[in-house]
């Protein structure tokens, strides 16, 4: 959990350096800035799935970079979305995970590890 919630912090502070960033070098440019130029909190998707143990998988999905964080067991895994006709799906490390709707399924080797419904 310690994990997660520093993972989220961190994310956050990358944001906002980014964006500082950004409204530096447009500043600098003399050009006016808009918000709907720099990426936000609300880029970020925040989603559980568990495993038929009932061990819970974590994803944080940042559509601005249009990619997911998979943290399940102390591990985490980067994933880049890869395009479909309809739903999502992203890969990544011999992971897949798939969605549509609500409906959530993450894959390891082609083999289901957590499913949300």
């Amino acid at each position: 959990m310690k994990k997660t919630v520093f993972l989220l912090a961190s994310l956050l502070l990358m944001s906002c350096t980014q964006k500082e960033k950004k409204e530096l070098a447009d500043n600098s440019a003399g050009t006016e800035n808009s918000a709907s130029e720099y990426s936000s909190a609300d880029d970020l998707v925040i989603d559980s799935l568990f495993t038929k143990e009932m061990k819970r998988v974590d994803i944080i999905f940042d559509n601005s970079t249009q990619s997911a964080i998979v943290l399940f067991e102390g591990n985490q895994v980067q994933l880049e979305a890869q395009k479909t006709a309809s739903g999502i799906k992203y890969t990544g490390s011999g992971y897949e995970l798939l969605g549509r709707g609500t409906a959530l399924e993450l894959k390891k080797d082609s083999t289901i590890i957590a499913k949300k419904q």
